[in-house]
């Protein structure tokens, strides 16, 4: 059994791979609500229990994948995890978030998400932190003010960053449930790293034209009058912000070791959307790689 927390960006899709091949997966919840959410899609899912005792024979299992959505809860709520593993003696716990999450970011959602890493650090189960590049499906954000108004609205600048395909993070997680553990964080990404500029000449259009780059609290106004949340739409400009002054982010070979096969190129994806990105295109709207169940991955 893999038990699995409330589900954020790749929470689903790890559930659905690990189904597919033959893995027995429940996911454990906060509350009703999401547990529903859960059922809905043909998954098992349980309210973790507030009783200690009762909440380890939940976490009686091979292993624990601690992947969700921050919320201002989310360290205490991953320590009920983690306390409950630990009781029930789980084979192993593996934290899978954003390479962005460092204890002194400004933003709040990531500074919680390096607290989670620090405590399955200093968990005495067995253990392995993977930390993922913005998703490749993370472009995706853009691509419909770009089809409409012409213009792609970011706060990156000009760094340069690995893209990394999230179906390649799923398969990094199945592998990592699968074979031997990394003995260190390990950091995953795409083959090359891209500016947006780089990015807005792979889809065959002229960077100077298209490109609008604003301050991270501008770019957040956009996202917010977009309609995205208020809080994600902060939680959306800081990551950005983060990569922005980091500059250039260079890419690892890490996929490659953990899958046995080379990462997705930023290339065949932007090709395999071309159409979410360029009106006009002639070519069927693809339906998205992966669902991401969230924006961006916070």
């Amino acid at each position: 059994m893999i038990v699995l927390t409330d589900p954020g960006a790749l929470g689903l899709p790890i559930g659905h791979r690990l189904r597919f091949l033959g893995r027995p997966v429940r996911f454990v919840c906060e509350d009703a609500a999401a547990c529903q959410d859960m059922q809905h899609s043909g998954i098992e899912a349980e309210v973790l229990p507030s009783d200690p005792a009762q909440a380890a024979v939940l976490l009686d299992a091979d292993a624990v994948v601690l992947e969700g959505i921050p919320s201002k809860d989310q360290v205490g709520w991953h320590e009920r995890v983690l306390a409950a593993a630990e009781a029930a003696g789980t084979g192993l716990v593996v934290r899978v978030g954003p390479a962005a999450a460092q204890p002194t970011s400004p933003s709040p959602r990531l500074r919680r998400q390096a607290r989670t890493e620090a405590a399955v650090d200093a968990s005495p189960l067995p253990h392995a932190v993977l930390r993922h590049a913005l998703f490749m499906q993370d472009l995706l954000l853009f691509a419909e003010r770009l089809r409409h108004d012409g213009r792609w609205v970011t706060c990156l600048g000009d760094a340069s960053i690995p893209y990394v395909d999230a179906r390649d993070v799923v398969d990094a997680t199945v592998a990592v449930l699968d074979g031997d553990l990394p003995r260190r964080p390990v950091r995953l990404t795409g083959p090359a790293s891209f500016t947006t500029d780089e990015v807005l000449r792979l889809l065959g259009l002229p960077p100077g034209s298209k490109r609008l780059d604003v301050d991270p609290g501008r770019f957040r106004d956009v996202l917010r009058d977009g309609g995205m949340p208020a809080e994600k739409a902060a939680a959306c400009a800081d990551l950005l912000a983060h990569y922005r002054l980091l500059g250039r982010t260079a890419p690892t070979d890490a996929l490659a070791g953990l899958t046995g096969a080379p990462p997705r190129s930023l290339a065949a994806f932007l090709e395999e959307h071309h159409d979410r990105f360029v009106e006009g295109g002639g070519r069927p709207v693809p339906r998205p790689a992966i669902r991401l169940a969230a924006p961006l991955s916070w």
